[in-house]
């Protein structure tokens, strides 16, 4: 479990109460980008060394979408850019993994009772080799 510079609870969520000094207002807004920065930069890209892929997920780091999003992220924006090949999503209905080639949702594998994935390229040429997962 990372460490984090302040823990994130309810006495944080409360803080600063009503009737607080202004005085420390500035400190607080400070910590609070930390803290922001902290949790978010795990698995974001947030800097301008990043190429303009400002929050959007590092490669390797996103969860499969578990729904039929369409053409379209959880935010409602349209999957038309480079960095949204090679997006997973889980199709339930029909216990199929598909991929984002850039255009369209492309199944890779149809799951019964195990997942066997020998060779897999996503976006940026990436390549994954050998997943076995046995349910």
């Amino acid at each position: 479990m990372a460490s984090f510079t302040r823990a994130w609870n309810d006495i944080y969520e409360n803080s600063p109460k009503k009737g607080d000094s202004i005085r420390s207002g500035d400190d607080q807004i400070r910590h609070l980008k930390v803290d922001i920065a902290e949790r978010v930069t795990r698995e974001h890209y947030m800097d301008d060394s990043d190429g303009g892929d400002q929050g959007y997920h590092r490669k390797g780091s996103a969860i499969a979408y578990d729904d039929d999003p369409g053409g379209t992220r959880p935010d409602g924006t349209s999957l038309n850019t480079d960095i949204d090949k090679g997006r997973l999503r889980f199709d339930f209905v029909n216990n199929e993994l598909l991929v984002w080639d850039g255009t369209t949702w492309v199944s890779i594998q149809t799951v019964s009772d195990k997942l066997n994935v020998n060779s897999l390229v996503v976006g940026g040429g990436t390549e994954i080799t050998k997943i076995e997962t046995y349910s």
